[in-house]
Formats: C-alpha cells, structure tokens, sequence
C-alpha cells in the first residue's frame, strides 16, 4: 500500500546523519505531522492530479496488496475521470480489453489471453483481477454512463528470431515497433495529452524515473558511471515537467554498494518505524 509519508520523507532520511537522540525528536516531529496531515492513500494519489495529468504509480511487480490498492481505487478514478494505465498490456489489444470491462459478463479466459498475449511473465492474478475491478465497476454504471477505461500502454514483441545474444539488428526484430519507453511515451501524448485527459500509469519502479536518473557503471564514463534519461518518466518529465508526477509504492530497495544483505528498506527502515508506531494505519 502507499503510505502517506512522502511528505516526511526527508526527515527520515536526516535519521542517517544524526546521533540517536536527535533521531528521536525528528521522528517525533514526523508523527505529529502526520497526526495532523496524513490523507489516506487514494486522497493522496489522486490529489496529486490537481496540478499533474500523468501520475506513474511505481511498482514492485507482482506484490498483491499493490494490486488490490489499484482495484480499489477505480471508482475514485472514474469520479475524477481519470484512465487506468497498464503496462501490462499490448496495444493490439486494446478494442478486446475495451469490449471485455464492458460485456455483459465478465469472459475470464479473454482476461487471460490478454495477459499472455503480451508477456507470459507478467500473467498474473492479481493483475487480471484489476480487469475484473474495471468490469464490475462499469456493470455498476447506468447504462448511457461514461464507463471506465483501462489504456495498455505497451505493445506484441517478437522474441522467435532471437539467437540468444542482444545485438542491435536482432533487438530490432524483437522489438519492431522500437524501444518501449520511446513506444510508450509517444502512445501516452497521442491517447492521453493530445485529448486534454489525465491516467495514472501502474508500471515497473524504473519506468516512473521522472527527474531521477539511474546510475549504471560505465568504465568509459567520468567516474566510471553513466547515467540513464531515457525510462518512460525521463521522457514525459523532459518534455512535460511538473505536469508529470511519480509516486512509489513501498518496496525494498537494492543494495548497490555491499550486495548483502540483497535489498534494504528505504531510509534504512525508518519509514516502517515510524509507521508501526502508527499501527500501520492512516
């Protein structure tokens, strides 16, 4: 689930830096505000669209109270007529997915050759049961009404003519369409801004990088390190700025400096303290 902390995130990450009694009353200072300020969850995501038309929701994949967040906040998103991005999803396939939230009833076996059709590794429940959700919610729906729409944001790749080693002419067979954060950046301009709608987009953690650009190692770089500008959010933030907003879902991070242990809580687990002195609970 998101939890509301983002606000006080900066004081848990002064808890680094600081001897342990100075810690104590920054934590402090951080429940109060929260005391006084938290909004719950989908308050807080859907605020964000009052100044923001795309909001990348980052995601571990796979977590299921993630998913069931999402399936949850669907009527809150039709309320504000805001689409439901997915990455897992082809474009191809977008009339199928239109015609199965809006059926009669609801076709299972189409949930699940959507899904496969586009990438076997992401055909998971969890994320079928957010077509259910939409379907449901659209059943709920007077018959004349505006109904809900979930947008697939990716698209068919062709891995038959892959020999097993990542070059340049054999990656253009596999992706013919080019690479999927140019892909998905232009489909999100041409189905969302060009029309003046707003979607929040539920994609892998890289993906929503906005002004964040990731490290990679690179010996030929000053300082032996490259850093990527070109995942999805780097692209829409380049060109949209503020008019783009990422919100992470909480999830463990990579250890990138010792390796072991292999992930690590964000801000060394401070953020869970002080959650847990709430009950969990916002």
């Amino acid at each position: 689930m998101i939890r509301k902390v983002f606000n006080c995130i900066l004081f848990c990450l002064l808890f680094l830096l600081l001897p342990l009694s100075a810690q104590d009353k920054i934590q402090e200072v951080a429940l109060a505000y929260l005391h006084d300020e938290a909004m719950s969850p989908d308050d807080y995501l859907v605020a964000k669209f009052r100044k923001a038309d795309i909001v990348l929701l980052a995601e571990d994949h796979g977590v299921k109270e993630n998913l069931d967040f999402v399936c949850n906040l669907i009527p809150k998103l039709y309320e504000n007529n805001i689409v439901l991005g997915m990455e897992f999803g082809a474009y191809e396939d977008q009339r199928r997915l239109d015609s199965l939230i809006n059926a009669p009833k609801y076709d299972e076996q189409v949930a699940r050759e959507l899904m496969f059709n586009y990438n076997t590794r992401w055909a998971i429940t969890e994320y079928m049961e957010i077509y259910r959700a939409a379907w449901k919610w659209n059943r709920s729906l007077p018959k004349d009404a505006r109904k809900f729409r979930i947008l697939n944001i990716s698209y068919h790749y062709n891995w038959q003519k892959f020999s097993g080693v990542r070059t340049p002419e054999n990656m253009h067979e596999v992706f013919p369409l080019g690479n999927t954060e140019d892909f998905r950046c232009g489909l999100l301009e041409r189905e969302v801004l060009a029309s003046g709608q707003k979607i929040l987009v539920l994609t892998g953690t890289p993906h929503a990088f906005t002004f964040y650009h990731f490290p990679y190692y690179d010996y030929t770089s000053p300082g032996y390190v490259r850093y990527e500008q070109n995942f999805l959010g780097n692209l829409l933030y380049s060109k949209y700025g503020s008019k783009v907003v990422a919100i992470a879902l909480h999830q463990p991070f990579p250890n990138r400096l010792n390796r072991q242990p292999a992930l690590l809580s964000p801000a060394l687990g401070r953020l869970e303290a002080i959650m847990g002195r709430m009950d969990n609970n916002l």
